[in-house]
């Protein structure tokens, strides 16, 4: 007489445990390389948003903005602003530079927090990142 009515074997479920095991090392650091992808997506996002409010800026006053909120007021009326968009993941910066790679020497960058552990800079000018970016993709 059969007595197992439909349970499962110990063999059974460790092979289903073991299968579960090999997707989730293969998903896991997929979903992981995502997020950084996502986070690094918001970051240039916000970078050429602050870079598009301070080219308007200098076109209008022949000088680049340092400190947040950048404000771009013309005839009384404000066209264009934005705040500081730093958050506890990542802080926004505006500034002169001495790197050569970034003409005429004004940047905007994002550094990672705690510790600034990483940053991406672009130059304010031609977008484009210059040497002070350090993060890993």
């Amino acid at each position: 007489m059969d007595q197992r009515k439909g349970a499962f074997t110990l063999i059974e479920l460790i092979i289903v445990v073991v299968i579960i095991g090999i997707l989730a090392l293969v998903a896991i650091p997929k979903y992981f390389a995502n997020v950084a992808k996502a986070q690094r997506s918001q970051v240039f996002a916000n970078l050429d948003s602050i870079k598009q409010v301070q080219l308007g800026y200098y076109a209008a006053y022949g000088v680049f903005k340092t400190t947040f909120p950048i404000n771009l007021t013309i005839d009384g009326e404000t066209v264009a602003s934005i705040a500081n968009l730093s958050t506890s993941a990542w802080v926004y910066v505006t500034g002169q530079s001495t790197a050569v790679d970034c003409a005429p020497n004004w940047y905007i960058c994002a550094y990672k927090q705690p510790g600034n552990s990483c940053a991406y800079c672009i130059c304010t000018v031609s977008g484009g990142e210059y040497s002070a970016s350090s993060c890993t993709p």
